[in-house]
């Protein structure tokens, strides 16, 4: 997050979210809600999409992504506003709010998923 200050304050522009997309695209996260761990999962994409107005069926209704983190594990997202995380399973979108998602560590990435920064530090090594 240090790369998107935006986020910091529940704030993203289209930009934004492309630039992160290219980042995080095709890694390892999960969930941790009341210090708990939670679901692990492959991002498939960042959509400007937020938790607010993004819905899904559960339980046989309609429920938003920000109503269904409330009522399941009793939490208010502090950005319900901001883009998403999604995972494809099959044909099935899950969503996650960035907030709550933590990248998962040890993994490869790609040179194009690195900051010029973090490229610099790698040739000073």
């Amino acid at each position: 997050l240090e790369v998107f200050p935006h986020f910091l304050d529940c704030q993203a522009d289209l930009r934004d979210v492309q630039q992160l997309r290219k980042h995080i695209e095709g890694l390892f996260a999960e969930t941790r809600v009341n210090g708990r761990r939670g679901t692990r999962f492959q991002i498939s994409n960042v959509v400007a999409q937020n938790a607010r107005e993004t819905t899904f069926t559960f339980e046989d209704r309609e429920i938003s992504v920000e109503h269904y983190y409330r009522r399941k594990y009793n939490i208010r997202l502090e950005c319900p506003e901001a883009p998403l995380l999604t995972s494809q399973r099959g044909s099935q979108t899950d969503y996650f709010p960035m907030e709550i998602s933590y990248i998962l560590g040890g993994q490869r990435v790609q040179q194009s998923q690195q900051t010029s920064q973090q490229l610099r530090g790698m040739r000073e090594v």
